[in-house]
């Protein structure tokens, strides 16, 4: 499955758009801990993300790891 991530560069906490297919999440720099974000937001056509493309390899860990979870469907629409 094809991964694009955006960064907003830290604008909001927010700060990565993550397209996993057709879906599409929002995280912050801790990826999916229980005091950080990690939303799926809604179908990536609807979505528009802000900043500048970045490599998934460039990201924080907790983020790669999050954006892995979400791939392997232990994050589902909604909860996660």
């Amino acid at each position: 499955m094809t991964v694009r991530v955006w960064d907003n560069g830290g604008r909001t906490f927010d700060r990565y758009t993550v397209f996993t297919g057709r879906d599409a999440y929002v995280m912050g720099p801790t990826g999916d801990h229980p005091q950080g974000v990690c939303q799926y937001v809604g179908d990536a056509g609807h979505v528009t993300p802000e900043g500048t493309r970045v490599a998934v390899a460039d990201l924080p860990e907790a983020v790669q790891r999050a954006i892995a979870k979400v791939q392997r469907g232990g994050a589902r629409r909604g909860q996660t």
